[in-house]
């Protein structure tokens, strides 16, 4: 065995180098870990090409996709995109520099490309295109005196930025480089160029070029791939003659290959980067592989490891970067970027590596134990018992049948394991067996063979006490007779503790041992003497803790117990004083499931727990926890119960669910880099804020602003800031404050972004300071001033404003306060006014009504006589239509009587409520059909849903429901226009009826609308009526135990709502008590009767003549003229005929040509031009006789050219000629005559327009809303133009027009007999067939029953 560990120890000192590092270099013990940063955590590809850290530092990331710039938490990613000059120039990024401005320079694919911070773009740059194929760079470097240095396929450029050109330093001799792949420089400004061929040279700071004569065994072909110049020597890296160190002045010092000794043997001859350390050692990145040689000449290989992932990420090394930290940036082909620091190789973790030898057996570790040799026995959950030798950095297991759940190493070194469920065993390394305990004899322990054994303890008798999960808890296993023994009272002690687990077992001193039980507290057992006491509660400054489960018991080196508790944090527990303390996770502790204590050699103490492990300072202040976790690189995921150890070396072992853990806790330090804290993003209601956007706030990038200015709507922001480090920035600590608005610093904790909202108007200044993962605070803050611009309302000149406003309300009140005493007085005069107005009023009603009462009898001699008249149907239609006037009058005059008497009585309350049964739906459908005829003749639809209600009958006062519902149709009859609608709804509900009428006239006025039920009212001087049949209806309304509301919009129309009580008669029979149908009280088809003049009247009427002149005399002489005849209208120029014309329609038009302002060209041209004139002849009258000046005044439409001087006669005659034609035309477009005669000349656009609308009438004739309006919109015409137009044209008005062909379209299917009547009247438009009926025979002169077939 021995041969066997000095060969080990032998290869160890040959090879063991290739592993781990240690102060400042890897060692050969430790595995060098990485952290990873890839695609994953945001980075655009995956293959690293270039890497650098700015001055601000922030890292600027190369990659085949993309520039990305990090911040440690976030990628921000800047592209090529097509047709934007301002992106990157190109996506493959192979270098980054920075100048002594913060400029930040970079290489791609296209050139070069400059990044301007300021709008956050690009500024892109090539070589000429003349002299130029194409722009390929490789290298690029700027020196101490800012100069751009370029390289590439076209040899060696530099740059000039004012001038943006490329040049040559006017030294031709740079063209000759051939292909530059490199660029350095020295401390004192030499630029070294290399290129192919392992050529290097040499630019002084006078561009001087001078070639390097390397000193080489033989002549290499490669490139100089990458070159480090290190103080006296030269690296070159080659790209296929691996690594060539260099005198300064060429001589060869030495040489690193794939073929060389092992000592000088690295992984791949194509190099690409080489990087100098903090510690001097020269890292190589190759094609395949990391290398590493430091300063003693050891030389170590980096590989990736199959399925670590804390191993290289890829073999294949493009770039390499030693940050401010020193921490090394490694950027791979495929594999991101690892991330190399001294602080990620803190803790030696062990853990199962598949397929690797020698690795632990199993991730899961439960306990640990040292031999005096130096090996470390580690219990695994299913991998058994593994022996690790520090010299070889092996483990080597052997398996039990069960797990390990604790190991004790006895004082000759026999190696005892408590088993799961298998007891206690002793493991012969030798032979690799296992003997179980008890022997078979002790019949009395049989059951201890499939205990679980939590803990051993060595007494100084040679003996064990084991702790169980159950059974009595407490056992005694003597070494010498190997032999289960019950010392004194542990009987009484097993059958208190029964089935309570004892975790842990500690020495308190000679005679007494400390218990850790599950469910029993902490137990201490003085065997000496047989007794013992527990401690389940306990009270800590007034409260009560139930303490019944602990893990683990500790006694420090001032005798002080620290027990872990399942829950509760740590209980210092001082024996003497018998006095408690606790800590927890309110203190700073990691978690309040504590497994265990360990006390280092400078007295600190460290606590197990369930997710990481905290440490207390030796002072045991609450303050000085220090926590390592999972998150801040503590690579234990979760710790294990029993599962730590001191070693002899002061070292700590910790298990966990992936491995253990090995540290020493003296050397173990944090992480000491202050970082820089910067700014990195704002927004602005919840939009991110860019340099030079649309907002204007940053006028360069965030973390280069020291000032913003907002306005007062702007006020609601969000600050990203950053601590730039990037070693666990996830664990980075954060304090801000806005002084002006914060009190004090507010600990933001891991959160890295503060908003604030509605900030007043003012001045602020937002100051941030953070720290590292191991709490090392950078204290000089980040800081931001912030204005925020006042509101408007709070601006000078809004102050001015208040001002005067509030001396305007001073005066204000002060007048009002004079008004309000001369108000009071008025009121106290108008009170008595009112008073006196009252009594007067009272005395003229009483004499108004007196008088009503004496006018029925007149009115009623009055109307008897006129309805016997019209009822005889004696008498022309001029004798008919007054008649009916008056009738309608006498009639309208008894029923406003008749109102104001029931007012009267409903005032006074001599009014009657006359309750019966009806059929609300026959009373409303008699109504409603009294008022058909009314809206065929004013083209209204009507409609209702009164079907729908029920036969049943209601107890209702017939008479006023009956007035209430005439009163408003009467009202929505009346302010409904031709083509309207009416609609009449009923809902039943369940206490009560709502009845709506409903309109869409002209409506009702915001300020009318509160006042139409008041007595007398009327909105505008232009409305008919008294104003009281809404207030009756409203009485009524109340008169019945109902409600009345009012919906209205001008223009809209309007809507009535009546609410009246649902009392249903419950009877099965209606009794019918002489019923009378529902007779209206005004005859409303008689309201809009016209005055119809007798034939000779209608003779007698004069037509209208308009004579334009702008002669005085000749004017007044042909007015004289024709006075006698015709209604004379005159105008002395043609815009004044043409005003007047449009005003009075004349029946023709005489009008001389030559006049001012408007000649009567002009006007012929314009009348016959416009739509509403052009069927007016016009005579024009002119000393211009010549042929060519008539034809002239015929194109323009004239209906006659007659030369001055004229003969009158003839004059008049060729108007009652025009007259007469127009006769004749209208004869034509009535279809009563047909004539060929040749002087029957009409307008061909008004037969057009007379056809269109025939073919409106025919189109819509069965239509109700068949009507002026809707004609005039089909045809373009005004109700006025219309009308005038059609008068004309036919002799009848529009309507008229409309009930003509109503009428012979209805003679015409009533003669085919095929039809009955009431289809008929359907048909034509009528919603009425007696109305229709009246119409028919006011027509024609018979019924339409009375026409046959034959007819």
């Amino acid at each position: 065995m021995k041969v066997i560990r000095l060969f080990a120890i032998a290869l160890f000192f040959i090879f063991g180098a290739f592993n781990g590092t240690a102060s400042g270099q890897p060692s050969a013990n430790i595995e060098m870990k990485f952290d990873r940063i890839g695609v994953q955590q945001g980075l655009s590809q995956s293959s690293v090409l270039s890497i650098f850290q700015d001055s601000f530092g922030f890292l600027w990331i190369g990659t085949r996709d993309g520039l990305n710039k990090y911040d440690g938490y976030a990628f921000e990613t800047y592209r090529h995109r097509a047709n934007d000059i301002t992106s990157l120039g190109g996506n493959t990024i192979t270098e980054i520099q920075e100048d002594s401005k913060s400029n930040i320079w970079v290489i791609t694919e296209n050139g070069l490309s400059f990044f301007d911070r300021t709008s956050d773009g690009f500024l892109n740059y090539e070589l000429p295109k003349d002299q130029f194929e194409f722009t390929l760079f490789n290298a690029l470097l700027i020196d101490k005196k800012d100069q751009i240095w370029v390289g590439g396929r076209y040899g060696l450029f530099l740059f000039d930025p004012e001038k943006e050109s490329f040049h040559r330093a006017g030294n031709s001799a740079f063209q000759l480089l051939g292909m530059v792949s490199s660029l350095a420089s020295d401390e004192i400004g030499n630029i070294y160029v290399g290129a192919s061929r392992t050529t290097l040279h040499k630019v002084d700071s006078n561009f001087k070029l001078s070639k390097v004569e390397l000193e080489t065994p033989k002549d290499f072909e490669s490139r100089i791939e990458s070159i480090l110049v290190s103080q006296d020597s030269l690296w070159l890296g080659t790209y296929g003659d691996g690594l060539l160190l260099f005198s300064l002045e060429g001589k060869l010092l030495n040489q690193y290959n794939s073929q060389s000794n092992l000592d000088k043997r690295i992984s791949n001859d194509n190099i690409r980067a080489l990087l100098k350390d903090s510690d001097g050692a020269i890292w190589i990145g190759t094609f395949d592989g990391l290398n590493i040689l430091y300063p003693n000449q050891q030389l170590i290989q980096v590989l990736p490891r199959v399925s670590d992932p804390k191993s290289l990420s890829h073999s294949s090394i493009r770039s390499l970067l030693k940050d401010r930290k020193g921490s090394i940036w490694i950027g791979t082909y495929q594999g991101g970027i690892s991330l190399y620091d001294s602080n990620l190789q803190r803790f030696n973790h062990q853990y199962y590596k598949p397929g690797v030898s020698g690795s632990l057996s199993y991730d899961v570790v439960g306990s640990f134990a040292t031999l005096n040799s130096g090996e470390l026995l580690i219990g695994t959950e299913r991998g058994g018992l593994n022996f690790y030798d520090g010299l070889t950095d092996l483990h080597q297991s052997y398996k039990p049948s069960g797990t390990i759940k604790s190991i004790l190493v006895d004082q000759v070194q026999n190696i005892w394991l408590g088993v799961f469920r298998e007891g206690l065993q002793l493991f012969n390394k030798e032979t690799g067996n296992f003997k179980s305990y008890p022997s078979s004899f002790q019949s009395e322990f049989q059951f201890l063979k499939n205990a679980i054994i939590n803990h051993m303890l060595l007494d100084a008798d040679k003996g064990i006490w084991i702790g169980t999960d159950s059974g009595g808890g407490l056992f005694y296993f003597d070494l010498t007779d190997r032999l289960f023994k019950n010392s004194l009272g542990m009987e009484e002690l097993q059958r208190f503790l029964r089935n309570y687990p004892v975790k842990f077992i500690s020495v308190l001193d000679n005679s007494k041992i400390l218990l850790s039980t599950k469910g029993k507290g902490l137990v201490i057992f003085d065997h000496k003497n047989g007794i013992f006491e527990n401690i389940e509660r306990i009270e800590i400054e007034g409260v009560n803790i139930q303490m019944d489960e602990i893990n683990h018991a500790y006694l420090d080196h001032e005798g002080k117990v620290w027990l872990a508790s399942n829950g509760e944090g740590i209980i210092k527990y001082d024996p003497n004083s018998q006095k408690f303390s606790r800590y927890h996770t309110g203190n700073g502790l990691s978690s309040d499931v504590v497994f265990g204590t360990v006390e280092d050699d400078f007295n600190n103490l460290w606590f197990i727990c369930f997710n990481g492990i905290s440490k207390l300072g030796k002072d045991h202040l609450e303050t000085q926890f220090k926590n390592y976790n999972y998150s801040s690189g503590f690579p234990l995921t979760e710790m294990n119960e029993g599962a730590f150890l001191k070693i002899q070396t002061g070292e700590f072992l910790i298990g966990g669910i992936n491995g253990y853990v090995r540290f020493n806790p003296i050397t173990l330090k944090d992480n000491q880099f202050v970082p820089p804290i910067t700014f990195t993003n704002l927004f602005v209601s919840n939009r991110k804020v860019s340099p030079e956007d649309e907002t204007k706030i940053l006028s360069t990038n965030i973390y280069q602003t020291k000032k913003i200015t907002l306005t007062y709507f702007q006020s609601i922001f969000s600050i990203d800031f950053a601590a730039l480090n990037f070693i666990r920035p996830e664990n980075n600590q954060y304090k801000y404050q806005l002084i002006g608005f914060d009190q004090d610093w507010v600990n933001a904790g891991e959160r890295r972004s503060v908003t604030y909202t509605s900030l007043p108007d003012g001045v602020y200044t937002f100051q941030v300071i953070g720290s590292n993962n191991d709490g090392v605070w950078n204290d000089i803050p980040a800081s931001l001033e912030i204005v925020i611009l006042p509101p408007p309302w709070k601006t000078w000149w809004a102050i001015l404003i208040y001002a005067l406003l509030i001396l305007s309300g001073f005066w204000l009140i002060r007048r009002n306060a004079v008004k309000s005493i001369e108000m009071k007085n008025n009121l106290l005069f108008e009170q008595i006014e009112k008073e006196k107005w009252k009594e007067v009023h009272d005395l003229k009603l009483k004499y108004f009504i007196d008088v009503s009462h004496e006018f029925r009898t007149p009115l009623t001699l009055i109307l008897s006589p006129l309805e016997e008249i019209l009822s005889r149907g004696t008498g022309d239609s001029w004798l008919k239509s007054r008649l009916k006037i008056m009738f309608f009058n006498a009639k309208r005059l008894l029923h406003l009587i008749d109102q104001i008497l029931e007012i009267r009585e409903i005032e006074t309350g001599h009014h009657q409520v006359n309750d019966k049964p009806i059929v609300l739906k026959a009373v409303l459908t008699e109504i409603i059909d009294s008022f058909k005829g009314l809206a065929d003749k004013q083209k209204i639809r009507i409609s209702d849903n009164v079907h729908e209600l029920s036969e049943r009958p209601i107890i209702l006062d017939q008479d006023k429901i009956e007035k209430i519902i005439f009163n408003l149709l009467s009202n929505a009859f009346k302010f409904t226009p031709e083509g309207g609608e009416i609609e009449l709804i009923v809902r039943e509900n369940n206490g009560s009826f709502d009845i709506i009428i409903q309109d869409n006239g002209r409506g009702i006025s915001e300020e009318a609308l509160p006042k139409i039920f008041d007595r007398f009212f009327k909105e505008g001087k232009d409305q008919y009526g008294a104003g009281i049949g809404l207030s009756l209806t409203y009485s009524l309304v109340k008169v019945i135990g109902g409600d009345i509301k009012v919906r209205s919009k001008q223009g809209e129309g309007t809507a009535f709502t009546i609410e009246i009580p649902r009392k249903i008669y419950d009877q099965k029979e209606l009794i019918q008590e002489n019923v009378i149908p529902f007779v209206k009280p005004i005859p409303l088809e008689y309201q809009h009767t016209t005055l119809a003049g007798s034939l000779e009247e209608r003779q007698k009427q004069k037509l209208t003549l308009l004579i334009v002149e702008d002669s005085v005399e000749l004017r007044r002489f042909l007015k004289d003229q024709f006075k006698s005849e015709y209604d004379v209208i005159t105008a002395k120029n043609g815009r004044s005929g043409f005003n007047k014309a449009l005003k009075s329609d004349p029946a023709v038009i005489i009008s001389d040509v030559m006049m001012p302002e408007m000649d009567g060209f002009e006007l012929c041209n314009q009348i016959k031009n416009n739509e509403s004139l052009n069927h007016i002849p016009v005579i024009l009258l002119t000393a211009k006789n010549a042929q060519h000046h008539r034809i002239e005044g015929l194109e323009y439409g004239a209906d006659d050219y007659i030369s001055k001087p004229f003969n009158v006669q003839e004059l008049k005659i060729k108007v009652k000629n025009l007259i007469n034609n127009r006769v004749l035309i209208q004869k034509k477009f009535r279809g009563i005559t047909e004539t060929s005669d040749p002087h029957i000349q009409a307008n061909s656009q008004d037969e057009q327009l007379m056809q269109k609308l025939s073919q409106l009438i025919d189109q819509n004739i069965g239509q109700p809303n068949l009507t002026v309006d809707f004609l005039g919109d089909k045809v373009g015409l005004s109700r006025v133009h219309l009308f005038r137009k059609v008068k004309a044209l036919t002799g009848l008005t529009p309507s008229d027009l409309i009930k003509e062909s109503r009428m012979k379209r209805a003679m015409k299917m009533l003669a085919s007999g095929k039809y009955r009547v009431a289809d008929v009247a359907f048909e034509v438009g009528f919603q009425d067939v007696a109305y229709f009926g009246k119409v028919f025979k006011k027509h024609f002169g018979h019924s339409p029953t009375n026409i046959k077939k034959d007819d």
